[in-house]
């Protein structure tokens, strides 16, 4: 059971499928504890205990919000992406939300495009988080935004239109 967490919170495309493997470890962690206790096995369980323990403060401590401009947070995000030692699930839904408003974040962005330094990033995150074909399909999925328009939100995209014309 604890192991079936673990592949979840490394493998997981979404965060809350990593949420749910870290639920299982925790769950399996308390049961195990629990077996060492009842069979004697105290210094395993109190080991054990001070395991869970502490991973239930670093997950507290990491879910507290951070006052940061926009910019900050998306740099941030941006950053999360290629961080290996970051679950899956939260590495993928970040490249999600940076897919999608990152070409909005100037005006420039949105009439010029997100430009080189996005397309290598974007480049950077495929070698990064794609490692089968089921992750190149949701690459390519999560690649367009939440909104499904590969650019900036669809309401802004005259201002590219207007700049293809004239």
């Amino acid at each position: 059971m604890i192991s079936m967490g673990f592949v979840l919170i490394d493998n997981a495309p979404t965060m809350i499928e990593t949420f749910i493997g870290g639920a299982i470890v925790r769950l399996g962690g308390d049961a195990l504890v629990e077996v060492y206790r009842r069979t004697g096995r105290t210094r395993d369980a109190d080991l054990l205990g001070g395991v869970l323990t502490d991973l239930r403060a670093v997950t507290a401590s990491r879910q507290g919000f951070r006052t940061q401009s926009l910019d900050e947070s998306y740099g941030h995000m941006a950053e999360v992406v290629s961080d290996s030692a970051t679950p899956a699930g939260v590495r993928w839904e970040s490249f999600l939300m940076v897919s999608t408003f990152a070409p909005c974040m100037s005006l420039n962005r949105i009439v010029f495009g997100a430009g080189e330094e996005f397309d290598a990033w974007r480049a950077e995150a495929r070698r990064s988080l794609v490692h089968s074909p089921g992750e190149e399909a949701l690459f390519t999925l999560s690649s367009r935004g939440i909104l499904g328009t590969s650019g900036c939100l669809p309401g802004w995209k005259v201002l590219g239109l207007i700049r293809e014309n004239y």
